[in-house]
């Protein structure tokens, strides 16, 4: 890991969309603060998820980008409950 790469949580608008992209790829999981108080949990794919867990795309803002695809969240199944996916 190169020495100037975060090791801890990092800010999404800290980084360019490529950038915050390309480090969750190289790490597989990462926690990312989405706000002043959110943070969520980005994975490159679903190996990162718990077994019973699905991937489901999300966006976060970068300093490029308002709605910047970085990666993958685990979430729960819908099983039909009504509750949408």
């Amino acid at each position: 890991m190169p020495a100037n790469e975060p090791t801890d949580r990092v800010r999404a608008s800290d980084f360019t969309c490529s950038e915050l992209g390309a480090l969750v790829a190289r790490r597989g999981a990462l926690v990312v603060r989405t706000g002043p108080y959110g943070y969520d949990r980005l994975v490159r794919d679903q190996q990162f998820c718990e077994r019973d867990l699905l991937t489901g795309p999300i966006t976060v803002e970068t300093r490029d980008d308002r709605a910047c695809f970085a990666g993958y969240r685990c979430r729960e199944r819908n099983y039909g409950e009504g509750r949408p996916d």
